[in-house]
């Protein structure tokens, strides 16, 4: 059961790594150095704003990424997790191409929730 839960956060550190260095790192530098109309806005990011309607122009930009950025590596850590106790590839591949939509959509619906919740919260202050 440790070695389990141990498994599974060591994987979420590499997945993090990754991610923040190929995606998040560069993302920032871009942002940094190019205007604001310039940019190309994140998949998540894009997914919170058309699909869940949430007002992402009031939140923190940083705050933003870095949460979409932990919601992406939390479910690709759990894809790759429970994915790795299968040991057919072609299941593997099957099981992977099912369960990777429904946990995507399913993780940012709470995302939203929350983004949500906090606009609420900072729109009564």
């Amino acid at each position: 059961m440790i070695s389990n839960i141990f498994l599974f956060i060591i994987i979420y550190i590499i997945v993090y790594a990754i991610y923040y260095f190929a995606v998040i790192r560069k993302y920032k530098v871009k942002r940094k150095k190019k205007r604001k109309k310039e940019l190309k806005e994140l998949v998540e990011i894009s997914i919170l704003k058309n699909f869940y309607k949430v007002d992402t122009d009031k939140l923190k930009y940083n705050w933003l990424i870095n949460v979409c950025s932990l919601v992406s590596c939390l479910d690709i850590s759990i894809l790759v997790y429970f994915i790795g106790f299968v040991k057919n590839g072609l299941i593997q591949i099957l099981l992977i191409l099912i369960f990777t939509i429904p946990i995507i959509f399913l993780s940012f619906y709470i995302l939203s929730l929350i983004c949500k919740r906090k606009l609420r919260k900072d729109d009564k202050k």
